[in-house]
């Protein structure tokens, strides 16, 4: 069972490498056209992430928390376009990863958003129940 335990671990550590490799090479492509300016903000109990990052004015927000993720070297990972783990936080059937645009929570995922120049970008984990009863 243990030893279960610790291969399910290993397996994830290996997927999450290969995808923070993946993703990196993206990252290093150069952009071409107009750049605009957006703020990323990753935090749970605490900040986890935040950086100022360059992308082409066409870019989705998901472009540029991969950059910011990369940068920083703050390991995550997308499930079916969906971010779902940032650090070493995943999201559960109660908690999870929920994104904001200029401090509201956002009707579309982070590859439906067309960034703006100023933009703040940030996942904040929270309790379902709690984020939603606010509305």
């Amino acid at each position: 069972m243990i030893q279960m335990k610790y291969r399910k671990m290993a397996l994830v550590a290996v997927v999450i490498i290969a995808l923070t490799a993946i993703f990196a090479g993206c990252a290093n492509a150069p952009m071409e056209g107009p750049q605009i300016s957006v703020n990323v903000v990753i935090t749970a109990e605490e900040e986890l992430l935040k950086e100022d990052v360059l992308v082409n004015e066409e870019s989705t927000a998901d472009k540029a928390i991969l950059i910011a993720c990369q940068s920083k070297k703050l390991a995550y990972t997308l499930k079916d376009g969906m971010f779902d783990y940032f650090g070493a936080i995943a999201s559960t059937q109660t908690d999870g990863w929920l994104f904001y645009v200029n401090g509201t929570l956002a009707d579309v995922g982070a590859a439906q958003y067309k960034l703006q120049d100023g933009d703040v970008v940030e996942f904040i984990y929270q309790n379902y129940d709690e984020a939603f009863t606010l509305f």
